[in-house]
């Protein structure tokens, strides 16, 4: 009982010690589970079959870069924003289709989980559904576009269209 108070009175009574334990706890977990796994794997059976495993596993990768990057590669210019940038469009799609994996996005659900899923500069996006129609679009007064338009970089050639979001500084 002791003990007990000790740990949790010395040693978590502050959060930012909490959770350096418990992530150096967790830590130790991983690494005994992948010594535990390693040591019961059947090296022979590794050493038969790993060849044909690599090969499966890297065409799971390739193929569907290939895939992606054809698609993007072979899209009519009318379809681009900028046609003069069409390989890293087409490395987007290449990517984009590695992070589905062939998934059927078949919901919006599952649309909206895997757009939230993806990054950008190690952020994840705010992705909503948004179920309201504009028929005439969003009015903002000029002081409320001017703090948006700080935050956005607009193409020259598409102005009104085109524009790279930055995040907002914390």
């Amino acid at each position: 009982m002791s003990f007990a108070a000790e740990l949790t009175g010395e040693h978590l009574s502050h959060k930012s010690r909490q959770s350096n334990l418990l992530s150096v706890i967790s830590w130790l977990g991983v690494l005994f589970l992948l010594i535990v796994t390693g040591l019961e794997k059947d090296l022979k059976l590794i050493l038969r079959k790993g060849k044909t495993a690599l090969l499966i596993s890297l065409g799971g990768i390739i193929v569907p870069f290939i895939i992606g990057f054809g698609l993007g590669w072979l899209l009519p210019d009318s379809f681009l924003a900028d046609p003069e940038k069409r390989l890293v469009f087409s490395l987007f799609i290449a990517r984009l289709e590695q992070h589905w994996n062939d998934s059927l996005l078949d919901t919006v659900e599952t649309v909206l989980n895997f757009a939230q899923t993806l990054t950008f500069k190690g952020k994840n996006p705010v992705v909503t559904l948004v179920e309201k129609v504009y028929s005439t679009g969003v009015e903002l007064t000029t002081s409320a576009m001017e703090e948006i338009e700080t935050q956005i970089n607009r193409l020259p050639n598409l102005k009104k269209w085109f524009v790279e979001i930055f995040a907002k500084p914390v």
